[in-house]
């Protein structure tokens, strides 16, 4: 059985980086301490997270990562400069478009320095010891694809086992899609699949 915690941490613009975070330490803490008592195997923890929340999950990954079995990052933010093939093919969309894209990380990073800052942009991080085999998925018309796989090639360099995966014809979101999409579903699938074999 597997005990899953959604944490409701906080978001931008109200509360800008590193509100969310910081939320995520403290609740990793707040597991790590009370694990006996909710019924989890602290050596059996796992991290996941889409888009937004796939950066606060590589970021929190990398701070706990002795204590974190495996992480799974759905269509990851990993990049503030937009500037990557993918996002020049599919700046209007669909879904997710360049001018969404940049107001979101306006509103994320109350100071523009915080664009440099790897707790904040994961493709700017440098430390990968430890980190724990890792899962990405991509969708093909995603502006986001293509920063994803960037991401997962520098752990790959960096000696971090990777699972790399890219849905054909899936747009950004399309993990939430379950009830009309079969790929969300295949995702899922995926998904359980590099939990179980990592966590198990």
């Amino acid at each position: 059985m597997a005990v899953i915690i959604a944490v409701d941490y906080r978001l931008a613009p109200e509360h800008p980086f590193p509100a969310g975070l910081n939320d995520g330490i403290i609740a990793l803490e707040w597991l790590f301490e009370n694990a006996a008592a909710i019924n989890v195997n602290p050596n059996k923890v796992s991290l996941a997270g889409d888009s937004a929340g796939g950066a606060l999950v590589a970021t929190l990954t990398g701070k706990f990562a002795t204590k974190i079995n495996c992480q799974l990052l759905i269509y990851p933010v990993t990049d503030c400069s937009l500037e990557t093939g993918s996002w020049e093919m599919f700046k209007d969309g669909p879904l997710l478009d360049a001018k969404s894209g940049a107001q979101a990380w306006r509103w994320y990073l109350s100071n523009a320095d915080d664009c440099f800052n790897p707790d904040a942009v994961p493709l700017l991080q440098t430390s990968f010891r430890g980190l724990p085999p890792t899962f990405i998925a991509t969708a093909e018309y995603d502006p986001l694809r293509d920063e994803g796989i960037m991401y997962g090639e520098k752990l790959k360099q960096n000696g971090v086992s990777i699972t790399e995966l890219t849905y054909d014809g899936m747009i950004h979101g399309f993990f939430q899609m379950g009830g009309v999409i079969d790929q969300s579903a295949a995702l899922m699938d995926d998904m359980v699949r590099f939990y179980t074999q990592h966590s198990v």
